[in-house]
């Protein structure tokens, strides 16, 4: 079994996770995960709780200029594969909401066409999922601000779906990559607990 090593996971089993590191010791504990699967059902009455609201325990900032982001998990969903042009882009801005767009940056349609390993700019590709934890920027008005953390929706291209595959010994059953869904489409469905 692959074991991933992340130093900043707690076991908080929300999708968005406010935590203070003066009050939360626990949270920059080391902890081993183990090897990503499509397992989502956990997940789903939190995911669903969060619908409601979709910026739920995220600061009334400007995310993109409160706070730094830092990535700590990437994980492709083989065999899921997605499109994202300026339809789709339009489409999932307005699934996630102001606020999880500005944790994609400056330039959120750059960024949610970008491949989440290699950075390079894709039309298609495969779902993918970051997890990434945002650090209040020090000596300015945000210090006092608690750190979050939260997974967003992500494309990897072809190649880097493929390497992903290859490295974690994946065996996808229908590799129909026709088949392709908007990310706006398949990102509610993997916050519903509908993907297999």
């Amino acid at each position: 079994e692959n074991v991933l090593f992340n130093p900043y996971h707690n076991n908080n089993n929300n999708n968005s996770t406010v935590t203070n590191p003066v009050e939360n010791k626990e949270a920059d504990k080391p902890e081993i995960l183990s090897s990503p699967t499509n397992n989502t059902s956990n997940k789903s009455n939190t995911i669903n709780n969060n619908n409601n609201n979709k910026d739920n325990g995220i600061p009334d900032v400007d995310i993109s200029k409160a706070y730094k982001r830092r990535s700590l998990k990437k994980r492709v969903e083989c065999g899921i594969f997605v499109q994202i042009g300026k339809q789709e882009i339009e489409e999932l801005s307005k699934i996630l909401g102001a606020k999880k767009c500005q944790m994609f940056g400056e330039s959120f349609s750059d960024n949610i066409s970008s491949c989440v390993v290699c950075d390079e700019q894709c039309i298609s590709g495969q779902f993918a999922v970051e997890t990434v934890l945002f650090i209040p920027n020090k000596n300015t008005k945000y210090d006092n601000l608690g750190r979050f953390r939260t997974e967003l929706p992500r494309i990897a291209c072809h190649e880097c779906a493929a390497e992903y595959q290859q490295e974690n010994n994946i065996t996808i059953k229908n590799n129909d990559s026709n088949n392709k869904e908007s990310l706006g489409k398949i990102w509610n469905m993997y916050q519903n607990g509908e993907l297999n």
